[in-house]
């Protein structure tokens, strides 16, 4: 399975700027930020900007062109690795390094080989953070002499965006009701740019469901590919009230013909280069489409109604789909109870398909009374049972802690007298 990449014209060297190493550090946290900048000042670096992970810290690096980056891998790790590996295969790339309070084997490995070039574990001392970032700029110093600097050209990114498919293996398990309060509750628990793709080839409901018209579709995105760029995207796009943007199915099923695998894929890749999250809603069966948005999505979410047939066809799905090469963590199930009675439990479920679900979605009357007036669940019954579990399913996704807030103190150790006066 390949990951989706763009091609991106940034040119250039890295090259260290003169006078104390400038440093960007990614963190959702700002308390954290706030403590690890103090420590960088200690340690003899200047601070180059603070952001979030994925596209908004890829566009602060791209902008300041700092010497280096420190990225935290603590309450989102998954995102947190993305944002590594994206800014590690960037063309010109200042060198990255992760820091977290774990010291398992496990988080050093996925950190190093998400491409950061060192480890830091807090707290860390204003010394240690010196050593730590002078070696690796040094490293870096020396790679760039050898290598007579980086080959100019064009450069292949990972995309910045976490791309999240809702796949089902059978229509009618509530594959567009998920993504569609899943997209809404994303962007209210992060407050990050989510837009979601409707690639139901046979319906294609998801402007219908958000009750929102539509001007510009994915038939106009394929008419002008490849000439498209992923900020030019935006203008395809249509804006629900919640934040939520939408790149809706071609109003006519006909027009499908003309859509390739291809034109889907660069819509995808495009989107995800300059949005957060990316929800892709799928059709219920299984086709060159569905099969594009499955092996490009960072998460496969596999939705299965609590009846003998639905559970029937997500076992042999999720069997095709490992056949496929699509890696076991990746698939995340999902079970959704569309009836106030069923005869299979959740339990049943898990025994079949020897898997514990991500999520259990409970039957909730607030489901079809939001449908009928073209609402989210979410947003029409924001306390109800369905909507309790959406939103916690999106803190998942998201890697957002719930009301805990990460304690400040400790993570880095303020300076005493001494130290200041050294």
């Amino acid at each position: 399975m390949q990951r989706h990449t763009m091609t991106a014209g940034m040119q250039g060297t890295y090259m260290p700027s003169v006078g104390a190493p400038r440093v960007v550090v990614l963190d959702p946290d700002l308390g954290r930020r706030a403590a690890v900048r103090e420590a960088l000042t200690a340690a003899g670096f200047a601070s180059a900007g603070e952001a979030g992970y994925g596209v908004e810290g890829a566009n602060l690096v791209q902008k300041t062109a700092p010497d280096a980056v420190f990225v935290a891998l603590y309450d989102q790790p998954q995102r947190a690795l993305q944002t590594i590996e994206l800014l590690s295969t960037r063309h010109a790339a200042p060198p990255v390094l992760a820091y977290a309070k774990t010291t398992d084997a496990g988080s050093v490995r996925a950190a190093m080989g998400a491409g950061a070039r060192d480890y830091v574990v807090t707290p860390a001392s204003s010394e240690e953070l010196h050593r730590s970032l002078q070696h690796v700029l040094a490293q870096e110093r020396r790679r760039c002499t050898t290598a007579g600097g980086p080959e100019a050209g064009a450069e292949s990114l990972s995309h910045a965006g976490a791309v999240i498919t809702v796949f089902g293996a059978k229509g009618g398990v509530g594959k567009t009701t998920v993504a569609c309060n899943l997209a809404v509750r994303l962007r209210q628990e992060t407050g990050q740019s989510v837009v979601l793709i409707d690639l139901d080839t046979r319906f294609g409901d998801v402007a219908l469901a958000l009750d929102v018209p539509v001007a510009t579709s994915l038939t106009e995105v394929a008419r002008d590919l490849p000439h498209v760029s992923g900020e030019q995207m935006r203008s395809y796009l249509t804006e629900h009230s919640s934040g939520v943007m939408l790149l809706a199915a071609p109003p006519n099923p006909a027009d499908w013909s003309e859509i390739t695998v291809g034109h889907v894929e660069q819509a995808i890749a495009l989107l995800a280069s300059v949005c957060d999250y990316v929800i892709v809603d799928t059709p219920g069966t299984f086709n060159d489409v569905v099969a594009s948005a499955v092996e490009h999505a960072d998460t496969v979410l596999v939705i299965s109604s609590l009846d003998v047939v639905s559970v029937k066809d997500t076992w042999l799905a999720l069997e095709m789909l490992g056949s496929w090469g699509v890696p076991a963590e990746r698939l995340k199930l999902v079970t959704n109870r569309t009836a106030p009675h069923c005869v299979v439990s959740e339990a049943d479920v898990t025994a079949a398909l020897q898997r514990a679900p991500l999520m259990q979605i409970p039957y909730d009357r607030a489901v079809s009374a939001a449908s009928a007036v073209g609402q989210p669940v979410v947003l029409a019954q924001p306390s109800s049972a369905f909507s309790e579990c959406i939103g916690e399913m999106a803190r998942a996704l998201a890697g957002v802690v719930p009301v805990r807030r990460a304690r400040l103190f400790g993570l880095f150790p303020r300076r005493n007298n001494k130290e200041v006066g050294r």
